[in-house]
This record gives C-alpha cells, structure tokens and sequence, in this order.
C-alpha cells in the first residue's frame, strides 16, 4: 500500500481565504496546480505528520530549518483529512494557517507557486486540493472555507 501525505497552507487576505498551490513539473498530474506532498520516506518512521512537514519543506521551502519548525509548531492534527483506497492508497493532509508570510523557494517538482483564494481556483486544480477543502469545510474547521 503506498502511503503518503502533504500540507494545505493557506492564509487570510482581505477577507478571503486563499491557499498556497505549486504547478507541477511532472507526473502525477502534470501541470495541475496541488499542494506540497509526497510518499513516506524510511526516515518519517511511518509517521504522517513527520512525512508531510518533510515533504512540503523540501517542495516549498527550500528545507529551511526555519520553515520546519513552523510548520511543526502550528500544525494541527485535528484538522486532516485522509484518502484511503484499500489494499492501495492512504494518503492523508494537514491543513495549516499562515499568520505571517513565509518565502516560499519551490523546488524542482514546480513550474511555480502561487496564492489563490479558494472561491476562485485555477480550472486545473488537483481534484485532491478540492476534496481536501470540502471535507475541513464538513469538519467545521476555524477556518472560513
């Protein structure tokens, strides 16, 4: 079964909540706008929470020390959601609210990154980012979906 996770960064601007995507380069889902995220890694211990903080420092944020510990210290693992297909997939994503601008640094698997407010994602928004929004939206999250 493979297994994996990522982080849905977003922010409050003017009102509107917008969240952070990155186009990506390759395969899956190639020049879709998604979050930073991967497979689990030996080194994660297993551990979903330690596999995205991973995956979305060394996509977005260049594997600033600085970054990880923010990531960690608001990181919030009652707001996650999880995608499971038995005997196949799990996959599961954390939601995280930026008080303060953080320099995003995308790596190699983005063309680019960007803000977008979630009434108005790019047309080819990864169609996990949309479920992911929908199901912390039915969680009654502190954030204003």
């Amino acid at each position: 079964m493979v297994k994996g996770a990522g982080i849905l960064l977003y922010r409050q601007r003017d009102g509107l909540m917008e969240v952070l995507l990155g186009r990506r380069r390759y395969s899956p889902d190639k020049g879709s706008w998604s979050i930073p995220g991967g497979r689990m890694e030996d080194c994660d211990r297993g551990d979903f929470m330690d596999c995205a903080i991973r995956e979305t420092c060394e996509e977005f944020f260049g594997s600033s020390p600085q970054a990880e510990a923010l990531l960690r210290e608001s990181i919030n693992t009652l707001e996650s959601t999880t995608f499971h297909i038995p005997l196949l997939y799990h996959y599961r994503i954390y939601m995280i609210h930026l008080a303060s601008d953080i320099e995003v640094c995308h790596n190699h698997e983005f063309h680019e990154t960007g803000w977008f407010p979630v009434q108005n994602l790019p047309r080819n928004t990864q169609g996990g980012v949309r479920y992911a929004l929908k199901k912390m939206k039915q969680l009654n999250t502190s954030a204003d979906l």
